[in-house]
């Protein structure tokens, strides 16, 4: 995969900034740090270690959260696209690790509940320390999700015939005649694709892009409406976007 800083790319349509979604995450993550640091100071003063053990893990859980909001908004970098070079076609590809922090924070969904298990409450019927057991039941639904969503291949690919790929709110294999409206919704920022017949758009941010969603989408709409210059999709990901990169106007 390959980073890339580009000009911001215009073909006449506004531009969504990220500076606000890196403002809200920074809030998220704000607040997450002083819930858990709050259970910290719990853990430090209580005398039941039921709530030591149970209050320890939320804390642990919510660090982990709070990093992962971290690594997410460093990934939010104006004009930046990433793209996988291998094979024919141009595919804006998302790095690996927020899939892997995500799967370890849903495996960390089970500490609660191996907390309530080790002070021996897991047997009380709705009790309030039996609730966490529920956790480990979200997080399995949630990684059989995930792993049903592998079928689909992450990212946007834009091929001579097409485009395929998203894997945040819905997935796509249209032909370039199928697709229609192009643009940018936020804020958060989001890709939206929309077939001609007036289909419910597909959405991806740029945690499932890997990409600044306004060069995306004016890179979208170049071959869309540039019929003639689709068969340097056949020659791989940099040759496209270098193509569309100087066809298209900058925005200083």
């Amino acid at each position: 995969m390959k980073k890339i800083l580009m000009r911001r790319l215009s073909d006449g349509r506004a531009h969504i900034p990220l500076a606000g979604d890196a403002r809200r995450l920074s809030v998220v993550q704000g607040v997450t740090i002083a819930i858990a640091a709050g259970l910290v100071l719990i853990v430090a003063v209580a005398d039941d270690l039921g709530i030591r053990l149970l209050f320890g893990a939320f804390s642990l859980l919510l660090v982990a959260i709070a990093a992962y909001v971290g690594c997410l908004r460093r990934l939010l970098e104006t004009g930046v696209v990433r793209i996988d070079t291998r094979g024919p076609g141009l595919r804006f590809r998302p790095p690996v690790w927020p899939t892997a922090f995500l799967v370890a924070i849903l495996l960390l969904l089970a500490l609660p509940a191996v907390a309530v298990v080790v002070i021996g409450d897991a047997g009380e019927a709705l009790s309030p320390r039996r609730s966490p057991l529920l956790l480990p039941v979200f997080s399995a639904i949630c990684l059989a999700v995930m792993i049903w969503r592998l079928r689909v291949p992450a990212g946007l690919r834009l091929t001579v015939d097409g485009i395929r790929g998203i894997r945040a709110r819905g997935d796509l294999a249209w032909s370039w005649d199928e697709v229609g409206e192009v643009g940018v919704d936020g804020p958060p920022a989001a890709l939206t694709l929309t077939m001609k017949d007036g289909y419910v758009p597909v959405t991806a941010s740029m945690r499932y892009l890997g990409s600044d969603p306004n060069q995306v989408a004016a890179i979208v709409r170049f071959f869309r409406d540039h019929p003639e210059e689709r068969a340097i999709l056949a020659r791989g990901g940099q040759a496209a976007l270098d193509r569309a990169a100087d066809a298209l106007r900058p925005l200083d």
